[in-house]
């Protein structure tokens, strides 16, 4: 096939699996763009729209992070009054949590999109310039979307339960209640992550065996002292050299 033709030729379509999460992922577009707009946004509310449509369009690998942003932003600009902030506008809890279960759905779909598409993966330390593959779609079953789905609403739930369970206690100082709920929940999900990451270590370093374990700490042992032996083998090999000589 000449240069030409391959120019010519189309791009070939998008899997049935990564066709159904762009319709779920420009579905929680639309949910988005509605509960910023009750929550008071206005035109502000198509920023986070367009920038979650264009990542699943163009499949950029920031998108969601940049989505969440452009939600924070058109949060935040709807409490611009004249050269100051005013957080005086409520909302409801239906809104709340189509919020929360809009962002937490695009992050999804937007992540398994990629994987099925471009891949997430790093490139092989080997081969840095290769491209990492796509996930095949052979092992694609039908019960990965609404197990995805059903996530993602547990996800939700249980950040809005957090929140709520945040009002039990009240400020000892003189701070707002809702920085010191925001304290609370940040903190107390910082534990929960430290203590979920030295559990699952503590049972990795179990299923080693000895030999295993023991390379482990051999290599560890070099790359923490390669500097000190790298020294005490030059100054033995200049002894072993002064001693024939």
């Amino acid at each position: 096939m000449s240069v030409a033709e391959k120019r010519a030729a189309p791009e070939p379509a998008l899997p049935p699996a990564a066709q159904v999460y762009q319709v779920i992922g420009l579905a929680s577009m639309v949910v988005l763009g509605a509960a910023l707009f009750q929550y008071g946004s206005d035109r502000w509310s198509l920023v986070p729209v367009l920038v979650g449509t264009a990542g699943l369009a163009f499949r950029w690998r920031t998108a969601a992070p940049t989505c969440l942003a452009a939600v924070a932003f058109a949060i935040v600009a709807r409490s611009w009054v004249g050269r100051g902030f005013a957080f005086r506008q409520g909302s409801t809890l239906v809104v709340d949590l189509a919020l929360a279960l809009a962002l937490v759905v695009y992050g999804l779909v937007q992540n398994r999109l990629l994987s099925l598409t471009i891949g997430v993966l790093p490139p092989d330390p080997l081969r840095p310039k290769d491209k990492s593959p796509p996930r095949a779609t052979d092992g694609f079953a039908a019960t990965e979307v609404p197990l995805a789905l059903l996530t993602a609403v547990g996800a939700a739930l249980l950040a809005r339960f957090l929140w709520e369970l945040s009002k039990l206690s009240e400020p000892p100082w003189d701070v707002p209640q809702e920085y010191w709920r925001l304290g609370q929940v940040v903190w107390g999900l910082t534990g929960l992550l430290l203590g979920l990451w030295a559990v699952i270590g503590y049972l990795g370093w179990r299923r080693q065996s000895a030999d295993e374990a023991a390379l482990f700490l051999r290599d560890t042992l070099w790359a923490e002292t390669r500097r000190e032996q790298r020294r005490i083998q030059r100054w033995s090999a200049w002894a072993k050299w002064r001693v024939r000589r």
